[in-house]
């Protein structure tokens, strides 16, 4: 019985252990960075701290469904998804000791491998192979395969020993073992952590044995040495450096999945779903992509009716978990279009469902060439919803509207063509001209209508979207809208840049026919009590006169360049300038 610290009673033991344990079964359901898992972390290391500050060794047996300190169960959780003595006791460990000096780091690693023992499935490490990586300097752990001892089962604690448990003679013949082996000393030297098996003790007896024969004697000897290398050594060897992670994960995947067509039990099936969305989960977080889509597209393939199948593809492809794949490629600096190549195939593999989830993460993409690539995804996945779109559209980054406007556009359906007249209302100017040049390329003729009625829209940069657009469509309809609205009469209220705009269009369209209207504009601008307005109009007709950049325009420069207006004069003579400059 390990000595008692005064203060220390077996209920501060189990306050302890109890802390200890939900913050275990918390990992699995809080990030890593998350701050609440953070405040419990730190709040249990506070308690072992004051704990072994009292106790300088807390040393805890480990039963099947309990924990045991001093003859006294001190934790007790019988369900087995939970338990945290079941945990440890399936894996062999049948005493855990912390000492004073304890870090929160070791901890937090015991914490760690704990936490995933709750979900080992037989693929990967237990808890004890997880230890085994790290140098725990304040946590002893002891591990028996109880195989070698032949032991009763402990019995239920008897009320009349005051709550004591009436333990087996294991912890005797455990103890019995080590003191065979590493001899009674009680000092800190020696192995920090213990795994006793058949193997250990039969290599020690033969060792032992050797040890006291005579080198001389008669009789046959076994060899002291290794034998040397057989000849298929080096070939298991190569094999066996070949044998990456990966390709065992692989291997283990397809085995699954080949599973789930077998005429297996439904909770074997049950399982082995859970094994493999675990599976899922691991390859995300470790950016193992060709993993996730491998198993994804089996999954898929199993037949439509499969309704565990259906199920499995509801949880693995959430929101959270696409969020996660396209994580991995947003935190690559400097990441390529063709580095989110397999983020795309991942999506592919999804299918349909996946399509709301991209749509959502657009905005979360800086590089036009990848928004535009997960825009074709969608459409080829197939878009038939369409109240995703409406979110685009609605969205503060003109980017994003810019590709809801193009999934409508391409879809061209009668919702689609709905929702773009929608849009070519907006309040926000920088949608209705997006609205207008997404149409462009797919219809010219709806364009031209589109910026006619634009043209009376009451921001300036409306209308220079619309005069543009006139300008790349061309044509005489577009020519005749543009001819007609710059001999309107208040033509010169509208900005200097929407004038600017309006004649260089009017110019182009209509070439040499436009010198008409543009020199009587410059003329009004020339006098030398010409009003403000009148100057500007000038200016901007200038303009439109150097477009068509023939003999006529050049006399209606050099006219102006010896104008009695000051702005006018100068305007034209730097123009004429530009002009022969480009000779």
């Amino acid at each position: 019985m390990q000595e008692r610290a005064r203060g220390v009673t077996a209920k501060d033991v189990e306050r302890a252990l109890s802390a200890f344990a939900r913050v275990a079964r918390a990992r699995n359901l809080y990030q890593d960075n998350s701050a609440a898992l953070a405040r419990m972390r730190s709040d249990l290391f506070r308690g072992f701290s004051d704990l072994l500050e009292k106790l300088s060794l807390l040393s805890l047996r480990i039963r099947a469904t309990a924990f045991v300190y001093d003859d006294q169960i001190v934790l007790q959780d019988d369900n087995p998804e939970q338990s945290l003595p079941l945990a440890l006791y399936r894996d062999g460990v049948r005493r855990l000791d912390f000492s004073r000096g304890l870090t929160e780091p070791e901890l937090d690693i015991l914490l760690a491998a704990i936490s995933r023992g709750f979900a080992f499935t037989g693929l990967g490490d237990d808890i004890v192979s997880d230890l085994w990586k790290h140098d725990l300097e304040h946590i002893r752990y002891l591990v028996v395969d109880t195989t070698i001892v032949d032991a009763a089962q402990a019995q239920a604690p008897d009320p009349s020993a005051g709550g004591r448990e009436i333990l087996s003679d294991l912890d005797g013949q455990i103890d019995g073992l080590l003191r065979a082996i590493y001899g009674d000393s009680g000092d800190d030297v020696g192995p920090r952590s213990i795994h006793l098996d058949g193997s250990d003790i039969a290599a020690k007896s033969i060792a032992e044995s050797l040890d006291g024969i005579d080198e001389m004697a008669p009789g046959f000897h076994p060899p002291r040495t290794f034998l040397e290398r057989p000849a298929y050594a080096q070939v298991f060897e190569e094999q066996s450096v070949a044998e990456t992670p990966n390709r065992v994960s692989a291997r283990a995947a397809n085995s699954a999945i080949k599973a789930l067509h077998a005429d297996l039990t439904s909770a074997d099936k049950d399982a082995l779903a859970e094994a493999m969305l675990r599976m899922f989960d691991d390859a995300i977080v470790s950016h193992d992509l060709h993993l996730a889509t491998r198993i994804v597209t089996g999954v898929r393939a199993l037949p439509a009716q499969d309704a565990r199948a259906r199920r499995w593809l509801s949880e693995a492809i959430s929101d959270a978990r696409l969020r996660q794949v396209a994580s991995g490629y947003l935190e690559g600096q400097g990441a390529t279009p063709r580095d989110f190549a397999p983020v795309q195939r991942f999506f592919k593999a999804c299918g349909p469902a996946a399509v709301p989830c991209i749509l959502g993460m657009l905005s979360s993409f800086a590089d036009a060439q990848v928004r535009r690539s997960l825009s074709d995804l969608v459409l080829q996945l197939g878009l038939h919803d369409l109240s995703p779109v409406v979110e685009l559209l609605n969205n503060e980054q003109l980017f994003v509207v810019q590709e809801g406007l193009y999934l409508l556009n391409t879809l061209n359906t009668p919702g689609a063509r709905e929702m773009e007249r929608h849009a070519e209302d907006s309040l926000r100017v920088e949608v209705r001209i997006a609205a207008l040049l997404a149409i462009v390329d797919r219809s010219p003729t709806e364009a031209v209508a589109r910026s006619e009625r634009m043209l009376l829209d009451s921001d300036p940069r409306a209308i220079v979207a619309a005069t543009q657009t006139l300008s790349r469509v061309g044509g005489k309809e577009a020519a005749a809208i543009i001819e007609r609205f710059v001999e309107r009469p208040e033509l010169d209220s509208l900005a200097h840049e929407v004038k600017r705009e309006l004649f260089r269009t009017y110019a182009r369209l209509c070439q040499v026919r436009s010198l008409h209207l543009l020199a009587r504009h410059v003329k009004r601008g020339e006098g030398l009590l010409a009003k403000k307005e009148a100057e500007e109009l000038a200016v901007a007709a200038m303009d439109g006169v150097m477009i068509v950049h023939n003999q006529r325009a050049v006399e209606i420069l050099k006219k102006a360049a010896v104008a009695r207006s000051k702005r006018v004069r100068e305007a034209a003579r730097a123009r004429l300038a530009m002009m022969k400059g480009k000779r």
